[in-house]
C-alpha cells in the first residue's frame, strides 16, 4: 500500500458494490475511487464480485482478428518476394569491372547470374519461403480448422 493511502474500508465496499452495480469495469472503478487496479482486484475477490468482461473479450477478439490479417499479408508479401528472387536466376544479369586507375569501368552481361549470385538467389528465396511456411504453420497451430479436426505438427515440417 503506497504511503498516504488510507486502509480499505467498509465504506469503500461500499463504493464498489456501488460503481459494481453501475456497470463500471474494475479499471474505471479503480480510477473512480483513486485506487490501484490491484487493490480493487483484490477487494472484488473478497467481495464475490463477478466483472462484466465481454468488452475486453471482445476487444481482446478484435485485436486477434487484426493480428492474423497483418500476418497472412507478412505471409503473402514474404511469398511475393520469393517469387520475384526466383525469377532473378533465369534473368540477363549486368556486371561490372574496374579496369584499374583512371580508367573505365568494364561492363558486361550475362545470360544469368554467375553461380555465386544465383546461390544468394535461392538463399534469399528459401529464406522467406521458410517464414512464410512459419507464419502458415503458426496460424494453423493457434486456429482450430473445423470442429473435431486438429492440425498437428511434430516436427519442422511435418504435417500429419
Amino acid at each position: 500500500m503506497p504511503r498516504g493511502m488510507p486502509r480499505w474500508s467498509a465504506p469503500d465496499d461500499a463504493r464498489l458494490r456501488a460503481l459494481h452495480a453501475e456497470g463500471c469495469s474494475q479499471h474505471q472503478a479503480a480510477e473512480r475511487m483513486g485506487r490501484s487496479r490491484t487493490t480493487v482486484y483484490r477487494a472484488s475477490a473478497r467481495l464475490g464480485l463477478a466483472w462484466d468482461r465481454s468488452r475486453t473479450q471482445a476487444a481482446v477478439a478484435a485485436v486477434a482478428v487484426d493480428v492474423q490479417q497483418r500476418r497472412s499479408a507478412l505471409e503473402a508479401a514474404l511469398l511475393g518476394e520469393a517469387e520475384r528472387t526466383l525469377a532473378q536466376l533465369r534473368q540477363p544479369q549486368t556486371y561490372f569491372a574496374w579496369a584499374g586507375k583512371g580508367r573505365a569501368p568494364v561492363e558486361h552481361t550475362t545470360p544469368e547470374p554467375m553461380p555465386a549470385d544465383q546461390l544468394r538467389l535461392m538463399q534469399a528465396a528459401g529464406l522467406a519461403i521458410d517464414r512464410a511456411l512459419k507464419i502458415a504453420q503458426h496460424h494453423n497451430q493457434t486456429t482450430d480448422p473445423a470442429p473435431g479436426i486438429r492440425v498437428i505438427f511434430t516436427g519442422e515440417n511435418d504435417l500429419r
